[in-house]
């Protein structure tokens, strides 16, 4: 789900815990820094940006995309920061996964936005350079969230201390 969406489970009482960016949660929820999320730009080795080493998104608006289905939040996500370029990008394909992604834009479909950690094992196996995008969006900070970690029930506690050891 989007970090919206989070919030607003909690704050509503549907959910205890979420893990959302931090820009996108109001300051009555509380949270935990947990990890940073770099989004990067994914393109053919063969590609003409396949040399960068970073790129402003704006860039990029105008080529072909592969992506996640639409109700990802990932998809949300980079298309709200395409509108506000003014640009709406087009997708030759939705997958369902990031190794579905790879191996369409090593296949020179398109060009693909996703998490450096799933790029950089892509990058291992397939054909394909990883561009950091410069924007300040790329960069998301993610945070365990809830009302009020106090107040949680014991399991949901527990699991608030692995992920917090784990981070």
């Amino acid at each position: 789900r989007e970090s919206g969406d989070i919030a607003h489970a909690i704050l509503t009482g549907s959910a205890d815990l979420g893990l959302a960016a931090e820009h996108a949660l109001p300051d009555s929820i509380e949270r935990i820094p947990f990890s940073e999320d770099r989004l990067v730009l994914i393109v053919a080795r063969a590609d003409d940006m396949a040399g960068r080493r970073q790129i402003d998104f704006s860039e990029a608006v105008e080529r072909d995309f592969v992506g996640l289905i639409t109700s990802s939040a990932l998809h949300t996500h980079v298309a709200g920061h395409a509108a506000r370029l003014g640009a709406r990008l087009r997708f030759r394909a939705r997958m369902n996964n990031f190794d579905a992604i790879g191996e369409m834009v090593a296949a020179g479909i398109g060009i693909a936005v996703m998490p450096e950690v799933a790029a950089r094992r892509c990058a291992r196996a397939m054909k394909i350079g990883v561009v950091r995008i410069r924007d300040p969006w790329a960069n998301r900070r993610l945070a365990i969230c809830a009302r009020s970690f106090k107040s949680l029930p014991r399991p949901a506690k527990l699991l608030v201390d692995h992920l917090r050891t784990a981070a």
